[in-house]
């Protein structure tokens, strides 16, 4: 969100329609300010959604499967979004193959929102899939489950999703466990935000 002054000051969350002329959400800083409760029961917002975009005429499902580029970007979204992590590995050919058939489940009502999913190169003894559940920092991962084939991915992803264990986060918890642990996420992208930028060096140091 822009100050007047030009800056930005800090985030803001809203929903708008296709022509980006109107605003099916109430702009707000965070989701949980659109769909208060959302943060501890992500259904209230899945439910707020439907109900915007009921009047909107249904479009088909993309064909690709919704990749995360790169295994430590899959496993930090993995950790902010409480999803468990598909990893697809091989050759470039045969991770082509792979997609192909992980698409179609990926949109499918029952895996939908389910996974994040990722790709990399060949690793020894590791298998065509494999899904992991990230912890809370996505700087570490445990094994769910493995598939060296792709006859049975709609089994293996039941499988690792039947093991995935969500935790809950407060977040003054969470942020001091891991200052105490020397987590620190840099972004991409620089932060403008000079509030943010000081509260970050209050918090650090330096």
């Amino acid at each position: 969100m822009l100050s007047p002054r030009g800056g930005l000051e800090n985030t803001v969350f809203t929903i708008m329609d296709s022509n980006r002329s109107k605003y099916l959400a109430q702009p707000s800083r965070m989701p949980y300010q659109t769909f208060p409760g959302c943060e501890n029961d992500p259904e209230i917002m899945a439910r707020g959604m439907d109900q915007l975009v009921a009047p909107f005429a249904k479009l088909p499902f993309p064909d690709q499967l919704p990749i995360v580029k790169g295994l430590r970007y899959a496993l930090n979204v993995g950790a902010c979004d409480r999803r468990p992590v598909v990893i697809i590995t091989g050759t470039p050919e045969e991770r082509k193959k792979i997609k192909e058939s992980l698409a179609p489940l990926s949109w499918s009502p029952e895996f939908a929102g389910q996974f994040v999913f990722t790709e990399s190169d060949p690793v020894e003894g590791q298998k065509a899939i494999t899904i992991v559940q990230p912890d809370e920092y996505g700087v570490r991962s445990t094994l769910l489950a493995v598939s060296a084939t792709t006859n049975d991915l709609s089994v293996v992803l039941t499988q690792g999703l039947a093991k995935f264990k969500p935790w809950t986060n407060d977040h003054r918890q969470h942020l001091a466990r891991g200052v105490r642990n020397g987590i620190r996420w840099r972004p991409a992208v620089p932060v403008e935000d000079k509030q943010a930028n000081s509260a970050t060096k209050r918090l650090w140091g330096g």
